[in-house]
Order: structure tokens, then C-alpha cells, then sequence
């Protein structure tokens, strides 16, 4: 089968008997059910072979095959599988309901999930290059995400990124965001906003400077900083990510 890479036609219907041997219609008006899930498979093994990423003639496929059977509208599915153009958040509407389904096959699944980190990586590369930054922490970017991990991401954006860098973070836990709403505690600026706002610190402060003047040694007496940090370290998980702290309970 001839993957797509240039799929055709550009427009918005196609003529099934101008179409060639082996060519894939997008546009939905040719049916070809057993055709897409041979171009979505080898995209899978691209995929696979490549780092984890679709090609766009994959992703393109994958939206084609869930706008055909999805139940309700699906308007952002059918314009990007003709297009190429596609918002993350439509498609992620219209794509999480079928997810979710008690009998949506782990084949279906996982083209969702397939299909949702392309876009989640083309926005966030399009945001990028939009606005340079120093990132802090190993991105999520060129791994496939479940649909889960995604919702989350559309959700919670860094925060459930840096929830996402957690070793015992398991991304096909069917509990993941439950799981982030248990155990996120804050977005911090810095260090020092994180201690002042998580431990008693400023009483600890307040408490050893009032026993220096009452032992007649005010300044000579001071917290120990990288102490309290290595104990709140002891008591949540802190990540960085984009420029600020997170913390979560163990």
C-alpha cells in the first residue's frame, strides 16, 4: 500500500474512480476501511523504527479512520485528515469520547494515542519556535503519550508535565490524573518562595533570632538554608520545569 505522504485529493471530496491503485482518500468519501489500517500500520512501524513519532501521512490516516466511525460530528478529525491542519484541543474533544468507550478496542486506543502526541508535538513545536526557553527538567516531547497523559497535559500544562517526570509516575495508570490531583501541591518561583510557602520557616527565623538576642548574640546564629531545603526535599518531590519548582507529597 502507498503510504499518503502527499495524500490526495487536496479538496474537500474525492472522486473514487479517479483515485489510483493503492492511493488513499482522506477526504471520507471513498471507503477503504481495510486500506487506511494498512497505511496506519506501517506508520506505526515508522514510528516505532524513528523514536515513537508518527509521520504526518500516519497521524493524517489515524484521523481519518476516527472520523469515519466516530458517532457524533467530527469536524476537527475530517478537517485535519483532509488538511493537515488541525487544533489539538477540537481533535482531542471529539477523539477522548471514543477513548473512553467501554468497547473501543486497544487498537483504536492506541491510535488515539499515537495520534494525540503528534499534535501535542507539533504544537509545542510550533510554541517553540514561537518562544525560545531553557527548559529544566528531560521533555515529554519524542515519547508517545497515552491519551490519559495527554488530557492531563491540555488540562495542567506544566504542572502535569513535571508530575509526568516522576519516576513512579506511570503514564497507563487508569488513575494518572486522579493520581496528579492527590498529590500536586504548587507551583513555585523559586526555592525560597517553595520553603517559605511549604515549611515554618519564618517562624524557625523569627524563633532563632529572638534566642540570639536573648543569648546576647544577635547575627551569630543562623538557619541552616540548604538543611530545610534537603528536608523539604525529604518530604515532597520536587521537580523544575520551565523556569519554576513544583512540589507533589510522596
Amino acid at each position: 500500500m502507498t503510504n499518503p505522504e502527499t495524500p490526495t485529493p487536496a479538496h474537500d471530496r474525492a472522486d473514487p474512480e479517479r483515485l489510483d491503485a493503492g492511493e488513499i482518500d482522506l477526504t471520507g468519501s471513498t471507503h477503504q476501511s481495510a486500506d487506511l489500517a494498512d497505511v496506519i500500520g506501517d506508520a506505526f512501524i515508522q514510528a516505532e523504527a524513528s523514536g515513537g513519532e508518527l509521520p504526518e501521512w500516519g497521524a493524517r490516516a489515524v484521523a481519518r479512520s476516527l472520523a469515519d466511525h466516530c458517532e457524533g460530528p467530527a469536524t476537527a478529525l475530517h478537517d485535519f485528515a483532509v488538511s493537515g491542519d488541525g487544533d489539538f484541543e477540537a481533535i482531542s474533544r471529539e477523539a477522548m469520547p471514543v477513548y473512553n468507550q467501554a468497547d473501543t478496542s486497544p487498537w483504536v486506543r492506541r491510535q488515539i494515542d499515537y495520534l494525540l502526541t503528534f499534535l501535542l508535538n507539533v504544537n509545542k513545536a510550533s510554541d517553540t519556535a514561537e518562544t525560545p526557553s531553557t527548559t529544566d527538567a528531560t521533555e515529554t516531547v519524542g515519547q508517545t503519550l497515552t491519551a490519559q497523559a495527554i488530557e492531563g497535559i491540555n488540562q495542567h500544562g506544566d504542572a502535569f508535565r513535571a508530575f509526568m517526570e516522576l519516576p513512579d509516575t506511570d503514564q497507563h495508570d487508569p488513575n494518572l490524573i486522579d493520581n496528579f490531583h492527590e498529590f500536586y501541591v504548587g507551583r513555585f518561583a523559586n526555592m525560597d518562595e517553595l520553603l517559605d510557602g511549604l515549611t515554618e520557616i519564618a517562624l524557625w527565623t523569627r524563633e532563632i533570632g529572638m534566642l540570639a538576642e536573648r543569648l546576647g548574640i544577635p547575627g551569630d546564629i543562623t538557619l541552616d538554608l540548604a538543611a530545610v531545603e534537603a528536608h523539604a526535599r525529604d518530604v515532597w518531590d520536587i521537580v523544575a520545569y520551565h523556569g519554576a519548582l513544583y512540589a507533589f507529597d510522596k
